[in-house]
């Protein structure tokens, strides 16, 4: 049985100046936080662009310790290292889900966000997602401000690998998005 202690809990999608790669890029990126108490064995856990390929990208074979933080790129870069994912995050928002073969245990909605702001959960794992100015990748989440609509949902029964998944539940949060960001 898979740990649900592992959620998605920060994201940029639009990185100019935030940090760098190993190569020197400023590429899209995601965190992953362990809010159980156990630590979380990655391997048998996969990240995906939407509910149509959610096992687009198989998570490295690294163990998280309860409280931490594991960063993934998301720059269709897959040859510069294993936490380099195949799919990009959209700008003008986008869906991410994090998957083992059995289920889906997280799924984030967001809308764009202005250049090197994050999508964060505040506290660290929390039910809350904040726009962050100050984003905080591979650290606690530190942001302050009004709370943005986001979709969350628990585990999802997939049946088989070619399964399309169920949309996560309140999609009609998805209209409010880009009119929460108007400005």
């Amino acid at each position: 049985q898979p740990s649900t202690g592992l959620v998605l809990n920060e994201l940029q999608a639009d990185n100019q100046t935030t940090l760098a790669d190993e190569a020197g890029e400023h590429d899209d990126w995601l965190e992953l936080h362990n809010r159980g108490s156990a630590p979380v064995g990655l391997s048998g856990w996969f990240l995906g662009p939407d509910g149509q390929d959610p096992w687009r990208y198989a998570l490295p074979d690294v163990v998280l310790a309860p409280g931490g933080h594991y960063l993934v790129w998301c720059d269709r870069d897959p040859e510069q290292g294993a936490n380099h994912a195949d799919f990009k995050l959209g700008r003008g928002g986008d869906e991410v889900r994090l998957s083992t073969r059995e289920a889906t245990h997280d799924v984030v909605l967001f809308a764009a966000l202005a250049t090197d702001s994050s999508h964060a959960r505040l506290p660290d794992g929390g039910e809350a997602w904040f726009a962050c100015d100050s984003p905080t990748p591979g650290e606690a989440n530190r942001c302050v401000g009004v709370p943005v609509p986001s979709v969350t949902s628990a585990a999802t029964s997939l049946p088989s690998p070619t399964a399309t998944l169920p949309n996560p539940p309140a999609t009609h949060w998805i209209a409010w998005l880009p009119m929460l960001h108007r400005r």
